[in-house]
């Protein structure tokens, strides 16, 4: 006679699921599944566990499918335990980015869910055994899967269900021997013997053939493999978990990195980290979007990298930030230029946060301002900044007779004043004679994603009286008879 404790994990069990919980039972009715129900409803008699099972069909073996549901409501009768039934979206044509496999995995997964929420359980135990995970070990392997497609547990959290795999321990050769002993039926699936599906040809083909050729223990091999590989992920995630709160709370900020202590992390942290951090927004981290990240940290050239569903991670000086394109409207941005545009705006936004001392706009139509006056004058006299603060930009020097320096005097300058505009800097401004207002920036390490939304000061022949917010650079211009124009914004109420 088989024990009950050589097919259930009845220890680790017993840590997970307390006396007296309901667990839902996914069940097929094949020989895993029915020696899970009927060992589950065995141990939980004598603790208190309460069942309730589902079956899913998959809507492809017509009568045979519907033998299967009989099979399994009929002992589930017999146990007096609860059946519900559930039914797929049928499968008209390939599925769009998976596999069929993976399509009615998840399918099945979409109906132990709803199932779970309707009934209020929360555990899930499925009959995934240790040839189901050697099985799944070499296809994930094949396939190029990373450590956690190698992974695999007891236990797994999704769909805000604990999953239990109380039989990942037990060789398949056992299940059916109990199943026997002890006189249970159960079905066959015809579509396990199809070579249509990757793990059916491993399952028929490839372990055959390593336990023949290689080793006869190929599966407890594979098995403890697996189980390895779980620990050291669980280790990884929860160590990545840890630099990533640390990276956070640095920034101050969801959607940014520190650069510096990111670049000091082993690169498998750091992967780690960049693999959670896009997993909090998107959901998702393909082993490719996170490479691509981790490439561009250790970059010396590159700035930003593309990821799908309009995300974008940009490079500064001392950040890795995510920017997500979007429109005013909502929708992702197509054009090349408008992506740009508006990843930068987005960019320079959450640096003016950092620094509120300067003032960034998008200035659609330059403001003049004559000689004498002693404010531009605009809507309401003021700005809209990127921020969405309306700030009005007072001149601590503006009369033509204030911009004269000591020295010979400049009389085109001053006799014949040029109109002063107030406008964002543009290609070729400079700051004096053989100076341009960009070699200026770029050396102050002004950010490239800032330098659009400056505000300048400067006359039609584009030469820069002042910016806005810096006065550093203010201090540099040198025009002849004249000097530099301070630019304060002082923050105003707008419409």
């Amino acid at each position: 006679m088989v024990a009950l404790q050589h097919i259930l994990d009845v220890a680790r069990l017993k840590r997970r699921v307390a006396d007296g919980a309901t667990c839902l039972v996914g069940v097929s009715g094949g020989a895993d599944s029915v020696c899970l129900l009927h060992t589950l409803h065995q141990h939980g008699r004598s603790h208190g566990l309460k069942l309730e099972a589902v079956h899913v069909n998959h809507m492809v073996r017509g009568q045979e499918a519907l033998a299967d549901y009989e099979l399994v409501k009929r002992q589930c009768q017999e146990l007096g335990i609860l059946c519900h039934y559930r039914e797929i979206e049928p499968l008209s044509h390939k599925p769009k980015g998976m596999t069929t496999e993976e399509y009615f995995r998840e399918q099945r997964y979409r109906c132990y869910a709803e199932v779970a929420r309707e009934q209020g359980i929360t555990i899930l135990a499925l009959g995934h055994t240790a040839d189901d995970l050697a099985e799944s070990l070499l296809m994930h392997l094949l396939r190029g899967s990373g450590l956690r497609g190698l992974a695999f547990s007891f236990a797994a959290r999704r769909d805000g269900l604990l999953i239990l795999r109380p039989l990942w321990q037990t060789p398949r050769a056992r299940i059916l021997r109990y199943l026997e002993k002890h006189k249970r039926d159960f079905c066959h699936d015809s579509s396990n013997d199809a070579p249509d599906f990757t793990r059916n040809r491993i399952r028929k083909s490839l372990i055959p053939l390593l336990t023949r050729e290689f080793n006869p223990n190929v599966v407890k091999t594979l098995w403890r493999t697996s189980t390895l590989f779980s620990l050291t992920d669980d280790y990884l995630r929860k160590s990545g978990r840890r630099k990533l709160k640390y990276l956070l709370r640095k920034s101050g900020d969801d959607h940014a990195l520190p650069l510096a202590p990111l670049m000091r992390l082993h690169p498998i942290l750091q992967f780690e980290a960049l693999r959670q951090w896009l997993e909090q927004f998107d959901g998702t981290a393909s082993y490719e979007h996170v490479q691509a990240m981790a490439r561009l940290v250790s970059s010396k050239r590159g700035r930003q990298v593309r990821l799908a569903g309009g995300v974008r991670v940009e490079k500064t000086t001392d950040q890795l930030r995510l920017v997500f394109l979007k429109t005013a409207h909502g929708r992702e941005a197509v054009s090349p230029r408008v992506e740009e545009r508006f990843a930068r705006s987005e960019l320079a936004r959450k640096y003016m946060e950092q620094h509120p001392s300067l003032p960034l706009a998008v200035i659609i139509d330059p403001v003049e301002a004559a000689p004498g006056d002693l404010a531009f004058v605009c809507r309401n006299n003021a700005f809209r900044l990127l921020d969405g603060r309306w700030a009005r930009l007072k001149p601590l020097s503006i009369r033509q007779a204030e911009l004269q320096l000591d020295g010979p005097r400049d009389t085109s300058l001053v006799d014949s004043p040029k109109r002063l505009i107030i406008r964002n800097r543009l290609p070729g401004d400079r700051i004096s004679p053989g100076v341009r207002l960009k070699s200026v920036l770029i050396n102050d390490k002004v950010p490239y994603y800032v330098r659009d939304f400056l505000i300048v000061c400067a006359d039609e022949e584009g030469n820069i009286f002042g910016v806005a917010g810096l006065d550093r650079i203010s201090a540099r211009v040198h025009w002849p008879g004249a000097a530099a124009i301070r630019l304060a914004a002082q923050d105003v109420d707008g419409d």
